[in-house]
């Protein structure tokens, strides 16, 4: 089934695209530099991607085999929108947390 909204299909791309860098065993200095643009970019998708997306990426971020800085900080950065996303009432997200 085809993904009519330009924005959903946009999107899916995206978590696809991280999800494959991601899975990288070894990645070279200049697939580390794309990754982290990659991520840089779904981070900033965050607030707008749906729970399902978001869920996906925090997966594929917690399954990474040897995570370097940015996939930690975006792993961190997957898990707030996921506890902002399920309204988790418990979870207040620090007060440097941009």
């Amino acid at each position: 089934m085809a993904i009519k909204d330009p924005n959903l299909q946009e999107q899916s791309q995206l978590v696809r695209c991280v999800a494959a860098m991601l899975k990288m065993p070894v990645p070279t200095k200049e697939e580390i530099r794309i990754r982290g643009c990659a991520l840089r970019k779904a981070q900033s998708e965050l607030g707008t991607l749906k729970g399902g997306f978001i869920t996906r990426l925090l997966e594929y971020t917690c399954d990474a085999d040897y995570p370097d800085e940015d996939v930690r900080t975006f792993r961190i950065h997957c898990m707030r929108a996921a506890a902002k996303h399920l309204t988790l009432s418990e979870y207040k997200a620090p007060a440097d947390a941009g």
